[in-house]
């Protein structure tokens, strides 16, 4: 008994000497071969080679056992204190304190740290790649129906920093059975002058900031483009069709016909300048009323 206890003390003195004899200016590749050990934060890397580099970036991390890890540790699951000393990971993702990265890294030991302070807007971040197959559709901002949300995730990332997909609602986009309104929000708007005149009779500078100020309020519509002094028409040189998404708000034209969202009814007026809208709602909806 003394004996294997011996034999057991002596091979984590070795392995511990192996790894403090890596030079952490040693750019080289570990072997992949060896014997697995485990670190103080539970992870089990593949050899003394490996966790030596990975005690480069973080000191406190040093050899629990020799062997697979046989029970996780409570780093990767710990709270993290709120302050903000930012720090750039490797996958171009800013942490927001040492704690933040360290519960990264132990999660996923392939991230290491870049340098301290936020990563550069230019570094290209990494998307995921890999989503599950479950089918549970969303429908994004840009019309599409994704598979999941993971699917939007993906096309939103690709899009880089400015992108402004978010999920419209939960369903396809051309479900209109149970729509449920997530974030469809504007946040910020352009200031381009584009007035549009909202049914409490005030001016807008343009549709945006009349979401953006009447987002989620179903008694609010645009009445029409323009500000709410002038003629309900659209003026020629500003008419043009646009892309308009699958959602199912419908409104009712002068023409006495029902259109499926406000984008499509004024894509309408840009061919009929004399069109205006007289209710939200079907038009055959006994309940709206003209505006």
């Amino acid at each position: 008994m003394l004996l294997r206890c011996f034999l057991a003390i002596a091979a984590l003195v070795v392995a511990l000497g192996t790894a403090s004899e890596a030079s952490c200016d040693d750019a080289s590749p570990c072997p992949k071969g060896g014997s697995p050990v485990c670190a103080t934060n539970g992870v089990t890397y593949t050899n003394a080679c490996a966790l030596a580099k990975a005690n480069c970036i973080d000191a406190n991390l040093v050899l629990a056992s020799n062997g697979v890890c046989t029970s996780p540790m409570h780093i990767c699951a710990m709270e993290c204190p709120v302050s903000y000393d930012p720090q750039c990971g490797s996958n171009g993702m800013t942490y927001a304190n040492v704690c933040e990265f360290k519960k990264a890294h132990c999660t996923n030991p392939t991230v290491t740290l870049d340098h301290t302070g936020r990563c550069p807007a230019r570094q290209t971040l990494e998307c995921p790649s890999i989503c599950t197959m479950e089918y549970a559709p969303v429908c994004g901002t840009d019309g599409t129906t994704y598979s999941n949300g993971c699917k939007l995730e993906i096309a939103r990332c690709r899009g880089g920093p400015k992108s402004t997909l978010r999920i419209a609602h939960v369903g396809p986009c051309d479900d209109t059975a149970s729509v449920r309104h997530l974030d469809a929000c504007p946040t910020a708007c352009n200031d381009k002058y584009a007035p549009v005149c909202g049914s409490d009779g005030h001016t807008y500078v343009n549709a945006c900031n009349f979401e953006k100020v009447h987002c989620g309020n179903d008694d609010m519509h645009i009445v029409h483009r323009g500000a709410c002094d002038d003629p309900q028409v659209i003026p020629n040189d500003d008419c043009r069709d646009r892309p308009c998404n699958r959602m199912f708000k419908p409104v009712c034209g002068s023409d006495n016909k029902t259109y499926n969202n406000m984008c499509l009814f004024e894509n309408a007026q840009c061919a009929n300048r004399g069109l205006a809208l007289l209710h939200d709602g079907s038009c055959d909806d006994p309940t709206s009323g003209e505006l």
